[in-house]
């Protein structure tokens, strides 16, 4: 009789104590997965930034490329328009003493 009892007592114990268990599993193996899941969004969201951050240096780098371009397209200018002004002076110069020797020989 008591031992049936205490046996009995034992089962149930050991029933609800693995129920309790088995629920503790799957509760850990859920907030695992949500866990997981939340890690995924999160590489996800990284990867996106990287990949913002790489297309947004590519375009600065091209940006300062324009603009280093540019700014050799202008000096390259600024030197040919000195050259043409060196060049007008230097004419002017000839005509000057072109037409000086012009008139002394008349």
């Amino acid at each position: 009789g008591e031992i049936q009892v205490a046996i009995e007592h034992s089962k149930e114990r050991c029933y609800t104590l693995s129920t309790a268990s088995a629920t503790r599993r799957e509760t850990l193996e859920a907030d695992l997965r949500g866990a997981l899941a939340e890690r995924q969004r999160l590489d996800e969201s990284l990867n996106l930034l990287h990949r913002r951050r790489l297309d947004e240096k590519a375009r600065a780098d091209s940006e300062n490329e324009n603009r280093a371009r540019a700014r050799q397209a202008l000096e390259d200018e600024q030197r040919e328009a000195q050259a043409m002004q060196q060049r007008v002076l230097q004419l002017r110069e000839e005509m000057q003493r072109h037409l000086a020797l012009s008139l002394i020989h008349i």
